[in-house]
């Protein structure tokens, strides 16, 4: 079934994005220096968002966004995410049987689920539950690293962010490159070969496993010169951060639209934002599926 997750709904949502980023802001203000932008703004907000879309009640956001930290995370005992994911399905079951009962207009994506495809017997209930997970995994868990090395990426490189406060109509762009250079999910699904092919001058035989390294193609010295420089003003528009063809991310213009809200306001409204601790004193994931901090503490 198709998802609608188009651009033009996408510029429809902006102003509800805004609208919660401004609030995330005016808590992060009021709560004083220093502030985790991890916990207080790139963790609540794409939650926030992929709930308002899917039409989550408001009482069950965070527990969504600890589930879906818990499932993703590599290093814990299997049934840690195992039991992440059945807490995420009983929440999805319990709304989708309320929207079930009660569809109502459609206004959110769950309602709209129900009415075009549960009801009419294109989708099952189960099969319903299984999708909205991922839907709530791919919306959050990324989105969320990618606002955090985002950051820090532009602080790190003030030439860089002093570009893009001086032509804040480029943030499409930067976000972009930053897509490109941070690359946060590293890889793409694992594959097996078919039959034996060669690929850059190795060969790969048939029933071998392959992993394709979303981080190296967005490095490719061949495709980006200077791939290892951030550089806001560079076209990375093809770059591979959501894959690409049949895999390619249904939900890319909803996590470039939240990028660019972000990214166009931020520093806007703390436009002396800098790190409260050292670069080197901070705490990279190393337990996920995708690149990210444990913790931005910043200063304003």
């Amino acid at each position: 079934m198709e998802i609608n997750i188009t651009f033009k709904r996408m510029q429809e949502l902006r102003p509800r994005v805004q609208s919660v980023l401004d609030d995330l802001l005016d808590k992060i203000e009021v709560g004083g220096q220093p502030a985790d932008l991890v916990t207080a703004l790139a963790g609540p907000l794409p939650s926030i968002v992929i709930s308002l879309m899917l039409g989550v009640p408001a009482e069950y956001h965070r527990d969504m966004e600890a589930f879906g930290a818990q499932k993703n995370d590599i290093t814990a005992v299997p049934s840690v995410p195992a039991e992440a994911a059945r807490q995420m399905g009983i929440i999805i079951d319990r709304i989708l049987r309320e929207r079930e009962a009660n569809p109502g207009d459609g206004e959110d994506l769950l309602s709209r689920l129900v009415i075009d495809q549960i009801l009419p017997g294109h989708l099952s209930h189960q099969a319903a539950i299984s999708m909205v997970s991922l839907l709530y995994l791919a919306g959050h868990e990324t989105t969320t690293n990618q606002i955090t090395l985002g950051i820090v990426t532009l602080l790190r490189n003030p030439d860089q962010l002093a570009k893009l406060k001086a032509q804040p109509e480029s943030v499409a762009r930067a976000v972009d490159e930053m897509l490109r250079f941070n690359s946060i999910v590293q890889y793409n699904s694992a594959r097996v070969a078919t039959a034996d092919v060669e690929i850059g001058g190795h060969t790969v035989k048939k029933g071998e496993g392959v992993y394709a390294l979303i981080t190296a193609a967005n490095h490719d010295p061949d495709v980006y010169s200077y791939p290892d420089c951030f550089n806001v003003e560079r076209d990375a528009s093809n770059h591979m951060a959501f894959s690409f063809g049949i895999h390619q991310c249904l939900g890319q213009s909803l996590a470039r639209m939240e990028l660019e809200v972000v990214f166009g306001t931020l520093f806007k409204r703390f436009p002396a934002l800098s790190l409260a601790i050292p670069f080197e004193d901070l705490e990279f994931k190393n337990e996920q599926l995708v690149h990210g901090l444990r913790a931005l503490p910043v200063r304003w």
